[in-house]
Order: structure tokens, then C-alpha cells, then sequence
């Protein structure tokens, strides 16, 4: 199943004005593509452009899991009426717990915010060691 098949099983219910807008990574089986995001009470839209296609997944109609990953946080969505489809919308703490709130979940907050850049930091930091060690005693 892909793009156009799941807005033809919950098609769009039109813009959602009243809520933000948050840019997303969207996994659709194994297909990746970005995205625009907004959630109300009443559901999930899932946008490729402000205006282009779109599809609306009502709260009731959806199973949602959702965890802080490394760097960002990953909403998992499943809908009865696609079984075997996998959803996964990939965003920002801030713009994922905007999307998971209407529907009345809340993740805990991140313990350290900034870890994934002090590790890659640390890598980075290793490796020019390993290399000016290399370039040195290999002379």
C-alpha cells in the first residue's frame, strides 16, 4: 500500500488551520519522504506540501506508540484498516509531542538534550586523534 491508496482509505478532511504545522520524516512502509504534520483532537494529518495531497487519520481509527529515539522521536502509527502497513513519522521532541498530545500522549521529557551532539562530539574528537596519530608516527 502507498501514498495514494492510504489518503483513498482516510481521505483529507482539509487544512488544519487552528494547529501547527511541524516538518517530518515519514516512513510508509519502506518508503521515506518528507512531510508536513498537524494533529487537533479529532486526528493526524499527514501532508506531502501545504497544499498538495494529503490524508486524515482520525484518533479512534489509529493504534499509536511512540519513543524518544537517539536524536529524535519516532511515532509509530498502525490502522486496523491497513493491516500490514507500517506508518512511522519521525520529528523533533518538541514538534512530536505537539503531534502525540491531542491524542493524550505524553512522552517523558529527554534527560540530556544536548547527549547525541556531546557523542558525536566525542567521535569526532577520537577519530582527528587517531588520524594526527597515524599521520605522525607513520613519518
Amino acid at each position: 500500500m502507498g501514498w495514494f491508496e492510504l489518503a483513498q482509505q482516510y481521505p483529507d478532511q482539509g487544512s488544519l488551520v487552528d494547529v501547527a504545522w511541524h516538518p517530518a520524516m515519514c516512513w510508509l512502509n519502506l518508503k521515506a519522504f518528507r512531510a508536513l504534520a498537524s494533529a487537533n483532537q479529532h486526528g493526524l494529518r499527514v501532508a506531502l506540501s501545504l497544499h498538495a495531497d494529503a490524508f486524515f487519520v482520525p484518533w479512534p481509527d489509529a493504534a499509536i506508540s511512540a519513543r524518544r529515539g537517539w536524536q529524535y522521536t519516532v511515532i509509530r502509527i498502525r490502522l486496523p484498516a491497513s493491516p500490514g502497513m507500517t506508518l512511522a513519522i519521525v520529528a523533533d521532541d518538541q514538534a512530536a509531542d505537539d503531534l502525540l498530545r491531542p491524542a493524550g500522549i505524553a512522552l517523558h521529557a529527554r534527560k540530556c538534550q544536548r547527549c547525541p551532539r556531546v557523542w558525536v562530539g566525542i567521535g569526532l574528537a577520537i577519530l582527528l586523534g587517531a588520524i594526527i596519530t597515524v599521520a605522525v608516527f607513520c613519518q
